[in-house]
Formats: structure tokens, sequence, C-alpha cells
């Protein structure tokens, strides 16, 4: 996988927009979450009460739903 910015993995057409984990204050867990650019701020995240640990795997199956792997 390739870091963008700053945990960054996907970046929208315009490049407004960015794809990634921010780490939550531990530092040893991460929220999916959706921000924009410019002034980091974050617009979306996923399940803040059940943050990705940082040996979870998240996997997008074949339908583009995506799960999180233990």
């Amino acid at each position: 996988m390739c870091w963008i910015y700053n945990g960054l993995f996907l970046k929208s057409n315009s490049s407004n927009f960015g794809f990634g984990f921010h780490p939550n204050y531990d530092i040893t867990s991460f929220t999916v979450v959706m921000f924009h650019i410019e002034n980091s701020k974050i617009i979306w995240s996923a399940n803040r009460g059940v943050p990705v640990a940082n040996s979870d795997n998240l996997v997008f199956d074949d339908d583009r739903r995506s799960r999180r792997g233990y």
C-alpha cells in the first residue's frame, strides 16, 4: 500500500478529498476517515466507537463491500 499524504491511501480525482486512516489518541488504533485535504478537516468517519487496531486487516471483497479481518 502506498501512502499519499499523512495516512491517506486514496485521493479524489480533484485531489480535494482523501480516504485513509486517522490515528486515535492511543496511537495503536485508527479510524477510517474521509477528509478535506486543504484544511485537514475530517468530513466522514466509520465506526468511531470500534476503531481499527494496528494489527487488523481491512479487506474489500468482490462486491466492493469492506469487512474487518482479524
